[in-house]
């Protein structure tokens, strides 16, 4: 209420308060993340030839809940490993790229059409996933200071956490 003479100090009072609970959160959530990476757990997007694995599987009045583990789904293994004969057998990108397209193949989550165009193909292939190494932190948001707006940047490299996937 503007008609208090105090006003100004408890807004300025709930603005600290409300700073301070978004840092210490943004801790907790990274600590979160931390955990799931140590366990093994799926701390990013599903990819293209995986399936997500509840830890606690779905009941009559309870969903599935996590974390959650990615393993291969082997219907959709054998279409990523018939882009990587197709590649190898040096067919031209875009034409499997049509070829995904035709049989409806999903790019995951984060595709934002269904068509594929050649540098999906491109990035498939490229991805760390399929050679048996994950990372987790490549690219992170650092705050501009003159917009207050965050945008995405690469980590430093000693910063970027990798494991095994032997799947």
């Amino acid at each position: 209420d503007t008609l208090d003479d105090d006003w100004p100090e408890r807004l300025l009072t709930s603005q600290s308060q409300h700073s301070r609970a978004n840092y210490y959160t943004r801790g907790r959530s990274r600590r979160a993340h931390l955990g799931l990476w140590d366990r093994g757990a799926a701390v990013s997007s599903l990819r293209p030839g995986y399936r997500r694995r509840p830890s606690k599987a779905a009941t009559a009045t309870e969903p599935a809940q996590g974390p959650y583990f990615d393993e291969v789904d082997d219907e959709q293994a054998a279409t990523v490993r018939e882009v990587f004969e197709r590649i190898a057998a040096d067919e031209p990108a875009w034409a499997v790229a049509e070829w995904l397209t035709s049989i409806g193949f999903s790019k995951g989550s984060h595709g934002q059409q269904p068509e594929w165009a050649a540098r999906n193909v491109v990035a498939l292939v490229r991805r760390p996933d399929y050679r048996g190494e994950q990372t987790f932190r490549k690219k992170i948001s650092k705050q501009q200071l003159t917009t207050g707006r965050s945008r995405r940047v690469r980590n430093a490299s000693d910063k970027v956490l990798t494991r095994e996937m032997p799947h």
